[in-house]
């Protein structure tokens, strides 16, 4: 009788341990703190008025995460009468003796991709480019329209603008713009949209890479294969703001592209080897945080190099590193490197206290949307735990090290939402963990269709059951109320040329028009324009670079910032400054910058307001 439930409790204590600890996890989260910096007297959102440190979110993360799922594995090991260093010794052992037949077939899988990639190109060409011409976002779309033009006018990058995002983030249209001389708000979205079909090929790229390390037969590969496909790259919406996979993760989806190519074969001499070393510095001139993302990896990378004693894999590997890093210091001059760095230091040391928010407390806070989140990574978590107890001949070798790491990546990713969690963010922060998750999900319903011998494609030709789905997303695809039509495909040309020919002047409503026709008069012989507010676009929409390296005034708060912004006004001395916004959403600058503040008080009085704009004239 005793031994008749013995099993069953097997399968539950680790579950049981797993739900304890993340109510602990729970009661504990706010008690998780490490002392606020007060020297860092840095105006933001949340944390100042709150003496929040940032590290505080990051490290109640990686409890909330890690002391669950480290509770659920020592219960496994416990009850299968395991130590933690046998299985660490057993998981780091490269066993490929048992690898199923199917893992090492490559099969088929080439026609599937091809047709995906069609329906991707096939929709992107779909979309009415005409519907992307609306009201511009003055505030984020300033952050790369304005860094962007002062590159032009002044041939200088971030010696001419003060950035948060980094190369590609804030000044690619500087070389949209240089090669194909359309200098527009239009080419700029587009680049947007472009970036986003490259993200979700990508996607498909990465499912082709794990499906074919599955045990599946042919015919279920390629099913498996269209599923998972069509489940992620349902993530990415056109309507950019909805879109999960932003193009900004471009970068991360190419690196864990090349992670997983290099786990198939271990290949020090390969492509894949090769672009992981040199996006150690390419990384940083994407995107800043992910640059910092892609380092974190490679540094765990190295750790794993380490237990496995691949010491001619970390030799190769950083010798890649300092010759991505050498090269850049070739390709860029002197000047610019150095204000390269100066820049990417004062962000990564600054942004969090700016544009802060707390992560709210999972559960207790009833916050449904953060909790959700954080409890989709533990789940996920769980899964990547079992499976690393299955035998090689159920799920590679392969596969286990490439759902560790993609797990680890979606927990690096995850940092977007514990620094600003919001629902953007924590939808943006959220994507790459469904990428293991509906692959375990999957998994499982074919694992249960398979033990139940379910034949229910046994009389119908091979293939068929694959094209059934294939034309069922395909419908889906192009059922999406997202200027999404094919007969579109005809004209996309057209539709193209319309986007980014057309005016500055469609993307504003009538009182901003008046106000920037209003205020190219009065500049007309200025040198340089500045803005107090966080209308950031509108320095381009004026045809002018800025008068300070610091457009954007949201991130220009920390006290060294400032004094060096009124450095710049005072050797460039501009006429007029627009001081005051009433469509500025954001925090108020004055409050924010308040030593710019005042000395523009002392050096400059009110001269116009028009329509909601104020405008200041120096004194």
């Amino acid at each position: 009788m005793q031994q008749k439930y013995l099993i069953p409790l097997k399968k539950i204590y680790p579950y049981l341990s797993l739900i304890l600890f993340i109510f602990l996890a729970s009661i504990f989260w706010e008690y998780i703190k490490i002392p606020y910096n007060y020297s860092k007297d840095i105006p933001g959102q949340d944390y100042l008025k709150n003496f929040h440190n940032p590290w505080n979110d990051s490290l109640r993360f990686v409890v909330f995460i890690f002391l669950p799922l480290s509770a659920f594995l020592i219960s496994k090991l416990f009850l299968m009468k395991l130590k933690l260093l046998d299985f660490f010794i057993f998981f780091f052992k490269d066993d490929k003796a048992n690898l199923n037949e199917h893992s090492l077939v490559k099969n088929n899988l080439n026609l599937y991709l091809f047709l995906l990639i069609f329906i991707i190109l096939l929709e992107f060409l779909s979309l009415d480019f005409k519907n992307f011409v609306y009201n511009i976002d003055l505030f984020h779309e300033g952050l790369w329209l304005t860094p962007s033009s002062n590159s032009i006018l002044n041939n200088e990058l971030w010696q001419s603008s003060y950035v948060a995002r980094g190369l590609f983030g804030n000044f690619h249209n500087y070389f949209i713009w240089k090669i194909t001389d359309m200098n527009s708000i239009g080419i700029s979205r587009f680049i947007t949209l472009f970036f986003m079909m490259l993200n979700k090929i990508l996607l498909v790229l990465i499912t082709k890479s794990l499906t074919q390390k599955t045990f599946l037969d042919q015919n279920q590969k390629n099913l498996f294969f269209i599923i998972l496909s069509f489940l992620l790259i349902g993530l990415i919406s056109y309507d950019i703001g909805a879109s999960t996979f932003y193009y900004r993760l471009f970068g991360l989806l190419f690196f864990t592209i090349c992670l997983l190519s290099f786990l198939e074969h271990f290949r020090i001499f390969s492509v894949s080897f090769f672009f992981m070393g040199l996006l150690s510095s390419a990384s940083f001139f994407w995107f800043i945080d992910i640059g910092i993302f892609i380092n974190f990896t490679i540094f765990l990378l190295i750790i794993f190099f380490a237990f496995k004693k691949f010491y001619s894999k970390i030799f190769f590997l950083l010798l890649i590193i300092i010759f991505g890093w050498t090269l850049c210091l070739l390709i860029l001059p002197e000047q610019e490197f150095s204000a390269f760095y100066l820049n990417v230091f004062n962000i990564v040391s600054t942004i969090e206290y700016i544009q802060g928010l707390i992560y709210p407390t999972p559960f207790l806070s009833k916050d449904v949307r953060s909790t959700k989140a954080l409890l989709l990574i533990l789940i996920t978590g769980v899964f990547v735990i079992n499976s690393l107890f299955q035998k090689n001949n159920e799920t590679s070798y392969e596969t286990k090290l490439s759902l560790f790491f993609l797990f680890i990546i979606s927990c690096i990713n995850f940092k977007i939402a514990l620094s600003r969690s919001d629902t953007g963010h924590i939808k943006s922060g959220l994507s790459f963990i469904h990428i293991p998750l509906f692959y375990f999900v999957l998994t499982y319903i074919f694992y249960w269709y398979n033990k139940l011998n379910l034949k229910l494609n046994s009389k119908l030709p091979d293939g068929s059951i694959q094209v059934v789905f294939l034309i069922f997303f395909v419908l889906i695809t192009f059922n999406k109320k997202q200027s999404i039509n094919i007969k579109n495909v005809f004209n996309s040309l057209n539709n193209f040329n319309y986007l980014v020919k057309e005016k500055d002047d469609a993307y504003l409503d009538d009182d901003y028009k008046e106000f920037i026709d209003f205020y190219k008069k009065i500049s007309l012989n200025e040198k340089c324009v500045q803005i107090f507010t966080n209308e950031n676009a509108v320095p381009y929409l004026l045809k002018k670079p800025t008068c300070s390296k610091y457009f954007s005034v949201y991130i220009s708060s920390p006290r060294n910032l400032q004094n060096d912004f009124i450095n710049d006004l005072s050797l460039k001395k501009p006429t007029y400054i627009l001081y005051d916004s009433m469509v500025d959403i954001y925090d108020d600058p004055k409050l924010r910058l308040g030593i710019v503040n005042q000395y523009i008080l002392n050096n400059y009085i009110k001269f116009k307001k028009i329509n909601k704009w104020t405008i200041y004239k120096i004194n």
